[in-house]
């Protein structure tokens, strides 16, 4: 979510075969983080379909859109991985990209999970059942090292794990860049992501401290990217590829609207003897990597196409406010939810979705806008692109 056009520095290894690449500057990766955004609010939107009563029409909509915003997290890893190896790939130091990196991501986050802690516990525990609760420090502490202070905080904690390793990343990819086998390596890292998924996310220990291992598939995936990227924009699709792509994200969203009906209406749609369960889990978490890759390379293309045509630029601004936004759209969308169920326009209206949305964009922009008129206002919502 950061400049791209910073040169690269320092030693990391003289010893590599592969030479220091060019910094280049891409706009539709801008593009693309505004994609990002826009599916990073839409899925905590239409996450009200949980609230529902029942399975209808409505929540099966709310649902699929759910399902394909899902690529928000995925797409901002990929877009991270690809700066990162544009900006620091064979040499630069370390101490100096630590401090690039953490100088304007730190502050916003500890500042924002005090502020979302507060609001948590104080504020939006008195507007639900109107009785104080008291801050717990420890509880905090873990919050805070966790990225559990709200809901969304926990994509911070993934992306510092990621910074704090990509020395070390890099160093291994581009081992297996000298030995021609990058494919060996996303290959690797798409099997630990699964089984990850499978063995420990849900593990009170693991789930927080290593979910890097889930998301390194899309941040070394968006490393290939770069590394082959004047290659692959010039790569051209035929009608059969767009037929089974479009057959693809139809299956994906399918599986993961039967995976949100059995998870949040306990409704199965399919019923799978002893032993068939751990199978068909392994399926729908492959189906879902490829699912939302996918979504994002398609984004990508788009973006590429939008930016040649000098076409829907505002999604190059939303881009380059993405970081701010990201950090405090939750609070906004959840005061409005709020406000708006206490007059009776719920999750329940056809027009809630799209009314919900545009609020939320809306307000979140103007929110960011209002910081950065503060001094300083860098350190509390980050740094635009």
């Amino acid at each position: 979510m950061s400049d791209l056009k910073e040169t690269s520095l320092g030693i990391l290894g003289d010893s590599t075969k592969v030479a220091q690449q060019k910094t280049n500057y891409y706009p539709e990766i801008n593009y693309l983080r505004g994609f990002a955004i826009l599916s990073a609010i839409s899925v905590h939107v239409s996450g009200n379909f949980t609230e529902m009563a029942n399975i209808n029409l409505l929540t099966v909509l709310y649902m699929a859109i759910g399902s394909l915003s899902g690529v928000a997290v995925p797409a901002f890893v990929f877009i991270s991985g690809f700066v990162l190896y544009n900006r620091y790939n064979v040499n630069f130091q370390i101490g100096h990209f630590y401090l690039k990196r953490f100088k304007y991501i730190l502050p916003p986050y500890f500042i924002f999970s005090i502020l979302y802690s507060i609001y948590d516990s104080k504020i939006h525990h008195l507007m639900i059942i109107h009785k104080p609760l008291n801050l717990d420090l420890s509880d905090f502490v873990i919050k805070l090292l966790t990225g559990g202070a709200y809901y969304h905080l926990w994509f911070f904690a993934l992306i510092i794990q990621l910074y704090i390793l990509y020395p070390l990343i890099v160093k291994i990819y581009i081992y297996f860049e000298n030995k021609n086998c990058v494919a060996l390596f996303l290959l690797l890292a798409f099997i630990f992501g699964i089984a990850y998924d499978i063995l420990l996310n849900n593990h009170i220990l693991f789930s927080t401290n290593i979910k890097f291992i889930s998301y390194l598939f899309y941040f070394i995936f968006g490393m290939f990217m770069r590394s082959n990227y004047e290659f692959i924009k010039m790569k051209s699709f035929s009608k059969n590829n767009y037929l089974c792509i479009f057959i693809f994200l139809l299956l994906g969203t399918f599986l993961n609207i039967v995976d949100y009906a059995k998870k949040y209406f306990f409704y199965s749609l399919f019923s799978f003897g002893p032993g068939y369960e751990q199978i068909w889990e392994v399926f729908d978490i492959v189906v879902s990597r490829l699912y939302f890759t996918i979504i994002f390379i398609g984004l990508l293309y788009i973006s590429i196409f939008l930016f040649k045509l000098n076409r829907l630029q505002i999604l190059d601004k939303l881009g380059s406010y993405s970081f701010p936004i990201y950090l405090v759209h939750a609070i906004i969308l959840n005061l409005i939810v709020l406000l708006l169920s206490k007059i009776g326009f719920t999750w329940n209206n056809l027009l809630f979705y799209p009314c919900v949305f545009v609020l939320t964009l809306v307000l979140s922009i103007f929110s960011v806008k209002t910081f950065e008129q503060i001094p300083y206002g860098k350190y509390i919502i980050g740094k635009t692109s």
